[in-house]
């Protein structure tokens, strides 16, 4: 069972991940590392790492 998600990518990203081979309609696999709200960066953890 596949499980995903979309992400949404803005128009001036496209040309870069286009010259890399990524296509409208392919499937990508990306990890999260951390948001930068407003200059602010917030580090994701792993579940793994909070829980245990």
């Amino acid at each position: 069972m596949l499980i995903f998600d979309k992400l949404y990518i803005s128009k001036g990203s496209w040309e870069i991940l286009r010259d890399y081979g990524i296509f409208a309609g392919s499937f990508i696999s990306v990890k999260l590392e951390k948001f930068i709200i407003d200059s602010e960066e917030i580090t994701i953890y792993p579940r793994r790492d909070v829980y245990t």
